[in-house]
């Protein structure tokens, strides 16, 4: 969920690195709907619907690992190292914050609810049972990153290593879901892995596999029912995904890089982490001021336009308040980039 390209706030690249951008704004748009249902009566539908969304950042977090950080590893390893590592850090600092932040709220300013979080500190951060936080992708992407410098060296050593790696992992995985002790942290990073073993390969034969959409739609409507009806089964799950970015990036492809939807996926693209927060923290905010779920389905497509809106205002405001304040530039670079 970090940033395609470092651009000057304000500034678009258009080309092929912009489909990437408008692929990851696609998830945000489905993120809207996925955080609005889990906050309404309809919450047992969003997994089911759109399981292909959690591992779809933690898989072009690796894929941009090899894309973007790979060409410039080599000439200053440690440079990359310490940088990925800090960003890494960084997440992992904001997911705490913001969960101390959540149980304070909660419970009205408790500090005992704060001692219950830490006391289950082993199955957040080691195990991930997602039940018992929020915020939950940005513990696997940050793990991703601590991770990535031993990805980029792999792939510079030998060209097989990120493959069979990745493909090692999905079958422990699997092996591990068959027996039910399947960590969901573990899970979630080996998309991570299998997304930076999809990097290497040249974008162009990504490309050509992306063009197909009329063949890729009725595929994903396939994985749509599949996962409805067999939700939360590992390798179900790494097809769906595999084939919804595949959708996105051809879809976002055949869009003209000038025109208005383009750029607002773009943006939301680019701001996709401060997407993410901003929008929980809409919705958060939103059940702790009524007091109880959406239960009409109006009322859950006026909080989906609502969410929408808030973040897009979001993502945009940051990305103009950037472009014209130093202070906000230093800021958002300290908390999100």
């Amino acid at each position: 969920m970090t940033a395609t390209k470092e651009t000057a706030p304000g500034q678009s690249v258009v080309g092929r690195i912009d489909a990437l951008d408008v692929v990851k704004g696609l998830l945000v748009v489905f993120m809207v709907v996925y955080h609005s249902m889990n906050r309404s009566a309809y919450h047992p539908y969003a997994f089911r619907l759109m399981s292909f969304l959690p591992p779809s950042f933690i898989m072009i977090t690796g894929f941009l690992l090899m894309q973007v950080y790979l060409p410039r590893f080599a000439p200053q390893p440690w440079v990359l190292t310490k940088r990925l590592w800090l960003r890494g850090a960084k997440l992992l600092a904001l997911f705490t914050a913001l969960n101390l932040v959540i149980q304070l709220a909660l419970g009205h300013g408790d500090l005992d609810r704060l001692q219950a979080f830490f006391e289950t500190w082993q199955t957040i951060y080691v195990i991930g049972d997602y039940r018992l936080s929020a915020f939950d992708v940005l513990l696997p992407i940050a793990y991703v990153l601590i991770l990535s410098p031993l990805l980029l060296l792999a792939q510079l050593r030998q060209k097989l290593a990120l493959p069979l790696s990745a493909g090692g992992l999905a079958i422990f995985c699997w092996v591990l879901e068959q027996r039910g002790v399947l960590p969901g942290n573990l899970a979630m990073m080996s998309f991570g892995v299998l997304g930076a073993a999809i990097g290497a390969v040249p974008l162009r034969q990504i490309e050509r596999l992306a063009r197909p959409v009329f063949v890729l739609v009725p595929l994903w409507l396939m994985c749509r029912w599949v996962n409805f009806h067999y939700v939360g089964f590992y390798l179900l799950q790494m097809a769906d995904v595999g084939v919804s970015l595949l959708l996105f990036y051809g879809l976002a492809m055949r869009m003209n890089p000038s025109h208005t939807g383009f750029k607002g996926l773009a943006l939301l693209g680019c701001y996709s982490l401060l997407a993410y927060v901003a929008q929980i923290g809409f919705l958060f905010g939103f059940i702790l001021l009524v007091g109880h779920r959406v239960s009409s389905p109006s009322g859950l497509a006026l909080l989906i336009l609502g969410t929408f809106v808030l973040t897009w205002l979001a993502a945009w405001l940051s990305d103009y308040s950037r472009a014209r304040s130093a202070v906000s530039e230093k800021a958002y670079r300290l908390v999100f980039a």
